[in-house]
Formats: structure tokens, sequence, C-alpha cells
């Protein structure tokens, strides 16, 4: 996850250089049409101007404006003009946390547990092969059978699974 994090962070960074390149050359293209455009420009003050820019019908501004639009209309019903959401990487945690307080681990705060086995179904089931998978634990105070399902909580005095 480290990796991946990281990689996204670069991958931003590019695209965020990327991003100021192409505004840079809109912003001198823009300028350099405006300076060297192939309409001249005149300033009659007789002539109305319209307030809101249109120019007429084969306006450089009003096929620019309607473009512009165009390119960031938001239209979900649209599949080319569906916004899509990047999937982020969180940066992982750095050391190691408790499942149940989520607090940071600490070696010397840790300490032993002791497990209580099951010597009741020893005496019942004599057999040779019995390897550590096969034992069963109970609670030392009243004898109930320790499974997965239980929420378990160890003593840090004497260290024993209850």
């Amino acid at each position: 996850r480290l990796a991946a994090h990281a990689s996204q962070k670069n991958q931003d960074k590019d695209e965020e250089e990327e991003r100021l390149m192409l505004q840079k050359a809109r912003e001198l293209d823009e300028f350099d049409q405006q300076n060297h455009g192939a309409l001249p420009r005149y300033s009659d003050k007789n002539q109305n101007q319209d307030k809101n820019g249109f120019h007429g019908a084969n306006s450089v501004k009003t096929t620019s404006f309607e473009e512009e639009a165009l390119r960031t209309m938001k239209a979900f019903w649209l599949p080319s003009a569906t916004p899509g959401a990047s999937v982020r990487v969180e940066a992982p945690e750095t050391h190691t946390l408790c499942p149940e307080g989520k607090e940071k681990l600490k070696l010397k705060n840790l300490f032993a547990i002791r497990f209580t086995e099951d010597n009741s179904e020893e005496e019942k089931t004599t057999s040779s092969s019995s390897s550590s998978y096969d034992k069963t634990y109970i609670c030392p105070s009243c004898k109930v059978t320790l499974t997965n399902t239980m929420s378990l909580v160890a003593l840090s005095s004497c260290g024993h699974v209850f």
C-alpha cells in the first residue's frame, strides 16, 4: 500500500504540472489570437454593444463559450459527459494498532498470556496423535470452553484469559 500511495502522489504531481502547462499554453494562444487575429477590432462608438457579449452568429466569443460550456457540463445522463471518480489510496499506518482500542501498541506494554487447557476431554478420548490444533481451552474460573465467537479478556497481572 505504501508503494501505491507513493505512485499516486507522483501521478497527482505530474497531472498538476501538465494542467499548469496546458493552462499556460491556452493563455498564450488566447493572447496571440487577440493580438494577431484575422478580424480587425473596430471601436465604433455609435455601434450598440451587447452586454452579453453576443457579436453575431459566427462570433468567436459565442462558439468558444459554447465549447467551454459543453466541456465543463456534468451531465450524468450522457455517457460521454459522466464524471469519473478516481480511486484514492490512503497512506498506510506506520505503526501497529490495537484492534480494540485503536491505540499504538508498544512492545514494553505487551505481556504473556496463559490459556487453561481442557483436560476433561483428554481423559475421555485417549488418542496417541493429539496435536495442538485439537486442544480446547477453557475459562479458568467458570470452566466454559473458549470459542472464536466469544469476546475474551486477558488480565495483565497474571496473564490468564477469561
